[in-house]
């Protein structure tokens, strides 16, 4: 147990609690550190206990996590087939193709890199609930750990919002390679104009899924006893799914797209000769 001082000197802590469902903002809840300051107080309790290696432990995996993040960009399976094409272009940036090349490649790696950072956010000290034999809830336990990620709100916003925003991004410009391929084939046929539509419709899909992200703000993760909302999670990704077929639907319709108006114009010029 901590004893009185020792209790006195955490208070201080206790402004990053959103406890009794206090009404917060996102910025609040972004750099709160749970729901129940009891809980945050029983965890430092337990931490008497821990021995030092464990501390040690612990860490050196913080650690890890800090150089798997700086070291994720050169990890990701695009390095080194961007890397290549770089070396078959000689570094010629003035090439749109290598722009996008290099935009796509450093906004995924910062995706993937956020995403690996939140890691770290490990903790987070909330109520869960505990119930009888007939399913209804008679009381609240405490729980430390952040199983996933949606559970810490700082997390959520670095991991899905920005990572998020980031990897699509990175996408939507890569969508633009395979128009910009066929344009300079084309040279300004009307055809080029369902192109345009369907890589738009395409890019529009990515652009609802940040912004349907986006719209989960941190204090909506949790409800007014300070317990994560799986109900509202299970809902959210319900829609997400329903979002990302439209993805994949306007995906499909834009290669079948490109791949019908390239063996058009082939045959043409296979019929000229």
């Amino acid at each position: 147990m901590l004893s009185p001082d020792e209790i006195k000197s955490l208070q201080f802590q206790r402004k990053y609690f959103i406890e009794n469902g206090r009404e917060a903002s996102n910025i609040e809840w972004l750099f709160s550190k749970g729901t129940n300051f009891t809980c945050y107080l029983e965890y430092m309790s337990n931490q008497k206990f821990i021995s030092n290696e464990e501390k040690l432990n612990n860490s050196i995996e913080d650690l890890r996590i800090i150089l798997y993040t700086l070291t994720r960009p050169f990890q990701i399976c695009f390095f080194y087939f961007t890397l290549v094409v770089f070396i078959l272009h000689k570094f010629n940036f003035k090439k749109p193709i290598m722009k996008i090349i290099l935009v796509h490649y450093i906004f995924r790696s910062l995706g993937n890199a956020l995403d690996r950072l939140g890691s770290i956010m490990s903790h987070y000290f909330a109520n869960t609930p505990t119930y009888d034999i007939q399913g209804n809830v008679v009381g609240y336990e405490c729980i430390f750990e952040a199983e996933r990620f949606e559970m810490h709100p700082l997390r959520w916003f670095i991991t899905r919002h920005l990572a998020t925003a980031f990897w699509y991004v990175g996408e939507i410009v890569a969508d633009w390679y395979p128009l910009l391929r066929t344009k300079m084939l084309l040279k300004g046929e009307k055809s080029m104009f369902l192109i345009y539509l369907t890589c738009g419709l395409f890019n529009f899909t990515k652009i609802v899924l940040i912004i349907y992200y986006i719209s989960l703000g941190p204090s909506k993760l949790y409800d007014k006893h300070g317990v994560f909302d799986k109900n509202l999670l299970n809902v959210f990704y319900y829609n997400y799914w329903i979002i990302q077929l439209m993805v994949l639907y306007t995906s499909i319709i834009y290669d079948i797209t490109v791949f019908m108006i390239l063996k058009k114009k082939l045959n043409e010029i296979k019929y000229n000769t």
